[in-house]
């Protein structure tokens, strides 16, 4: 129960908080959204120091670079600081997928389909698990490159329409496409990945080895 409402909690988080943002944007009340995010990434930097009596490096840079250039913004009456956790997030992201495609390592897809299927997958599954894994990498990527490239050199809406409207807009549709795909590829070698499967490893631990993001190296 406590886990659907996280879920639950969390997915509202995300549609909300971008939405809300673009609104005062296009009403030119984005200072109004640059305060909300410094308030949060305040309260973040303080409930770290409360748990651990330390704000090290790991886990609160984010938040840090949110007030350092928040606070620059609010002199310079700009609000650059809006597209940092967004192209922060989705550069990470990327570095995150990308890293497992090195040679010592099990790409992310592959890892999610193993988990679902057992370690036995046809050698057609796992490159195609590799090639999903890559085209999700360089997508992060790409939408960090833009983003930050709309941020720097374009009108503040550009960037808004952009991060916080085509991307939640394109996305689905490219899980969609791709989901499309492997089911139809996948069922040819007996390891489709259904909605029903993909939430059940979603429910996996991440203290489990065999979660997605707990490791890559193999075994």
């Amino acid at each position: 129960m406590r886990a659907g409402v996280l879920v639950i909690t969390t997915i509202a988080g995300l549609l909300l908080y971008p939405l809300a943002t673009h609104f005062l944007i296009l009403i030119n009340a984005e200072h109004f959204a640059l305060i909300g995010l410094m308030g949060l990434s305040a309260l973040a930097v303080t409930w770290r120091w409360w748990k651990q009596k330390s704000i090290a490096l790991g886990g609160v840079e984010l938040y840090l670079i949110v007030l350092i250039v928040g606070t620059i913004n609010l002199f310079t009456l700009s609000a650059q600081a809006l597209s940092v956790p967004f192209v922060v997030v989705n550069f990470m992201l990327a570095i995150f997928v990308l890293r497992s495609l090195e040679p010592a390592r099990v790409p992310v897809f592959e890892r999610i389909v193993r988990l679902a299927h057992g370690e036995n997958l046809p050698a057609r599954v796992c490159r195609l698990a590799r090639l999903f894994t890559r085209i999700w990498g360089w997508y992060f990527m790409l939408v960090a490159a833009v983003s930050l490239t709309l941020a720097l050199v374009a009108p503040l809406a550009w960037w808004s329409w952009f991060s916080n409207i085509g991307y939640f807009v394109v996305t689905p549709l490219v899980v969609g496409v791709m989901h499309v795909y492997q089911v139809t590829v996948f069922r040819r070698h007996g390891v489709a990945m259904t909605w029903r499967e993909l939430l059940r490893v979603a429910k996996t631990p991440v203290s489990d080895p065999r979660h997605p993001l707990s490791g890559f190296r193999r075994g």
